[in-house]
């Protein structure tokens, strides 16, 4: 459905999707940098097995995110991988062919560059968790929330790079709809040809 990278800031919300995963790049394999915020809520999900290959509905690869008051169903009972996917890029093998330096090994690396779990707190990168609330999601091969793929797994840990079943304190999601969206004059300006917009903000 969508992809991001180089520092992004995405919100996905009161969306139906249909055989559409959500996905997400981290440091080594995004342009510089990976995403870096992910606010996933008020979604209803469905996925066919038979269709869809994909098997999880969001896999975020570095960075922080909200997720909560999802609806997931499933065409068949527990064919669906997990719903919320974390892994870590220079910390997981699969991606130490890309753009990694080096190995990140635990516990002396922890924690990663960019890795789950961290964002922007001051000028400086900083411990910011995900936190996983109120979705409504079934059962799935490797459960709900999937931490790591293989050798990342130790650098994400429940209670400290991720929450679940935790709401977020002092959160507040985004004004909806959008006070542009009920606004009496839109005006949205095409942009010139051949130009990209880009995120301005920098992990």
């Amino acid at each position: 459905m969508v992809d991001g990278d180089g520092g992004a800031r995405v919100v996905i919300r009161h969306c139906s999707l249909t055989n559409n995963d959500v996905t997400f790049h981290g440091i080594a394999s995004g342009a510089s940098d990976g995403t870096q915020q992910v606010e996933f809520y008020a979604n209803n999900f469905y996925t066919d097995e038979t269709v869809n290959g994909f098997p999880w509905v969001l896999w975020l690869r570095g960075g922080t995110s909200a997720i909560f008051s999802n609806s997931v169903q499933q065409s068949t009972s527990g064919l669906l991988g997990t719903c919320w996917r974390f892994s870590v890029e220079c910390a997981s093998s699969q991606w130490q062919a890309e753009h990694c330096a080096s190995q990140q090994q635990y516990p002396a690396d922890y924690p990663a560059p960019q890795q789950i779990g961290r964002g922007v707190v001051g000028s400086s990168e900083g411990n910011v968790p995900v936190y996983i609330w109120s979705n409504n999601v079934p059962v799935t091969g490797f459960g709900p929330t999937q931490f790591g793929i293989d050798t990342d797994a130790p650098f994400i840990q429940q209670g400290r790079d991720v929450f679940t079943n935790s709401v977020k304190a002092g959160y507040s999601p985004l004004v909806y709809p959008h006070p542009l969206v009920t606004s009496s004059i839109l005006v949205v300006p095409s942009p010139p040809t051949g130009l990209r917009i880009v995120s301005s903000s920098s992990f």
